[in-house]
C-alpha cells in the first residue's frame, strides 16, 4: 500500500480531525482513510437512501414538500 506524509496540517484542522476520529472511534490515520475515501471515491446509494436524506434536509431546512405526491410519483415510477 502506498503511503503519504501531510505536513504543516492547520492546528485547527488536526483538531477536528482528532475529534471526528475519537468520535467515531478510530484511529486519527483510521479517520483520515475514511475522511479521504468518502472525498475521493463513488458513494452508491439506493432510492430509498436518497429519499431518507431528501426529507431529512426538507425538514431541517424547512423547506415544503408534498411527501405523499412524492411516494406517489415513486410508485408509479415517475422521477
Amino acid at each position: 500500500m502506498a503511503s503519504i506524509t501531510i505536513k504543516d496540517i492547520p492546528a485547527r484542522i488536526h483538531e477536528r480531525i482528532r475529534e471526528r476520529a475519537r468520535a467515531n472511534r478510530r484511529s486519527l490515520q483510521q479517520e483520515i482513510l475514511a475522511c479521504l475515501e468518502q472525498a475521493v471515491l463513488p458513494r452508491s446509494r439506493t432510492a430509498r437512501q436518497i429519499i431518507r436524506e431528501a426529507r431529512g434536509l426538507s425538514s431541517r431546512f424547512g423547506i415544503g414538500v408534498d411527501h405523499d405526491a412524492t411516494d406517489r410519483y415513486r410508485r408509479q415510477g415517475r422521477s
